[in-house]
């Protein structure tokens, strides 16, 4: 359950355009996908948690079950485990591997 202050982290966003003005702010994490546990497999493109300046988010077809603006990724995590299952999201591929580099350049490597 989200207290006050998270649900002000998290906006649903119901339009184009307000994916657009999130993604032009280019802060927080983006989910798109289904909005209540998933039995079996999502498809391959559903349940994605991504940055908010991914480009794979433009790919977006306009009748996704469910778009949602996360400010931080602790409360997104959350949130998705809550909502949609552990282990029934994941990260976009690419934005976990920009994830990984960025861990393997502040370590040094």
């Amino acid at each position: 359950m989200l207290t006050a202050q998270e649900s002000q982290n998290v906006r649903e966003l119901g339009s184009k355009s307000e994916l657009e003005s999130a993604r032009e702010d280019g802060h927080g994490y983006i989910y798109h996908g289904t909005d209540k546990p998933v039995r079996k497999t999502a498809p391959k493109n559903a349940n994605l948690l991504h940055f908010a300046h991914c480009n794979k988010i433009e790919k977006l077809a306009d009748g996704q079950p469910r778009v949602i603006w996360f400010e931080r990724i602790r409360t997104a995590s959350a949130h998705l485990n809550e909502s949609v299952g552990q282990d029934k999201w994941k990260w976009c591929k690419q934005c976990e591997a920009e994830v990984t580099q960025k861990l393997l350049e502040q370590e040094g490597y």
